[in-house]
């Protein structure tokens, strides 16, 4: 007699019916879990890279920042640098030029801090430039006398040139690196008509070409060969002459610069080029690159002070220097000034905020009032002034008050926070 059966007549086994989707889970489950460990991976990496500032991946905001104060710092050691750079004599002869094995990132600095302040009166020049008749050449022009355009880009050029050592042609390529607008090599005979867009971000004598010939022209000067090379190639397709080339040279160069923090790989990308571009010896990119990024720490304002503060524990004589230029870059004095200016009217309590928050700054600012403006402001200006000098140690200004002590700069920055966003 033939066993009971341990199911019913018609139905499937229990491991029959599961059998056809077990491999089904398994799948499933396999795929999750190896999704599980691609993204521990990808975390780990991006926190690898965040923690030991690898700089692999995109830099953040504050990464690109601590780069940039690196690239101030740094200087090429000796043996990187070449002990003679060739430059081209009036007569078109080569004449060796020894060079110094690095280059003070004291000096550095000072020098891309006068550059950054004279660029800013070059480009509002141009600005007021547009405004004038629009095929009248700039050497007809009142701003292109002494301290104007032609002038600044001139001592600019004669400055990085003679730091350097490098001969006025590639000082303009640098300068473009920098940042500066790109004039051309006979910028007064460029009308306010050649600086309308798509300049700067297209240099003089460029302009004209239609967005599509422009990319096509990048991508080949973007080849991985000597310039020399590349110049020919672009002489042959585009019909350039030596004019234009060098505004593409200045033009790429400024590209790269302009990127050079955001990764690692962006870093040594804007290193090649400049090398390529403009010709410089190691130890005169290091300088070119630490001079970029002094422009990017004044450039980015507020959000720069936790870089340079920590800058100031180990390089003081630079951090210092930065530290005055961010704190004007970022209006803090002016907006201590406005803060005590309305101390007893509208709107009071939020400028007693600031004015203490500001600490040092906002004493400064108290002291600065008009005896009409201390009158309106009445108890407050003494009170504040009173729980300043409490809390702050006493100078002269907020800058000696505050000193090299990188301490006493973060405690400033945590409270002065609130009032600069």
């Amino acid at each position: 007699m033939a066993p009971d059966k341990p199911y019913a007549e018609g139905e499937e086994p229990r491991a029959a019916r599961a059998a056809p989707d077990s491999w089904k889970r398994r799948l499933l489950a396999r795929l999750v879990v190896a999704l599980a460990v691609g993204v521990v991976a990808v975390a780990a990496g991006v926190a690898a890279d965040r923690l030991w500032q690898l700089g692999l991946l995109p830099r953040t905001t504050q990464g690109q920042l601590r780069a940039a104060a690196r690239a101030v710092a740094q200087q090429a050691a000796p043996h990187d640098q070449e002990p003679m750079i060739y430059m081209q004599g009036p007569d078109g002869s080569q004449i060796a030029v020894p060079v110094v094995p690095s280059f003070a990132p004291q000096q550095a600095l000072g020098l891309a801090l006068d550059l950054e302040q004279k660029r800013r009166e070059y480009e509002a020049d141009i600005a007021r430039l547009r405004e004038t008749e629009p095929d009248e050449p700039l050497s007809a022009t009142p701003l292109a006398g002494p301290g104007h355009v032609l002038a600044v880009w001139s001592a600019a050029c004669t400055s990085v040139s003679e730091f350097l050592a490098v001969e006025p042609d590639r000082a303009a390529i640098i300068l473009a690196a920098l940042g500066w607008p790109w004039l051309g090599d006979d910028p007064a005979q460029i009308t306010p008509s050649d600086l309308a867009p798509p300049f700067p971000e297209r240099p003089v004598g460029l302009t004209g070409l239609p967005p599509e010939v422009w990319r096509q022209l990048v991508r080949e000067a973007d080849r991985n060969e000597p310039w020399v090379q590349t110049a020919d190639t672009l002489a042959a397709r585009f019909g350039l002459g030596e004019g234009p080339l060098r505004a593409v040279q200045a033009q790429l160069c400024r590209r790269d610069a302009e990127r050079a923090f955001r990764s690692l790989a962006d870093g040594a990308r804007a290193r090649r080029s400049f090398a390529r571009l403009a010709d410089l010896a190691p130890a005169q990119v290091s300088t070119v690159l630490g001079m970029a990024g002094a422009q990017e720490l004044l450039r980015a304002g507020a959000p720069a002070f936790p870089t340079l503060i920590a800058m100031l524990d180990r390089q003081p004589a630079l951090a210092l220097p930065l530290l005055r230029e961010c704190v004007r870059t970022a209006g803090i004095r002016d907006l201590a000034v406005r803060a005590a200016a309305q101390l007893g009217g509208p709107g009071s309590l939020s400028a007693e905020q600031t004015v203490a928050a500001l600490g040092p700054f906002g004493l400064e600012a108290i002291l600065s009032l008009s005896p009409e403006q201390a009158r309106r402001a009445g108890q407050e200006v003494d009170r504040l002034r009173r729980l300043i000098e409490a809390q702050w140690p006493h100078g002269n200004d907020a800058f000696e008050a505050l000193g090299k002590d990188a301490a006493l700069w973060r405690r400033w920055y945590r409270q002065a926070r609130p009032a600069l966003q």
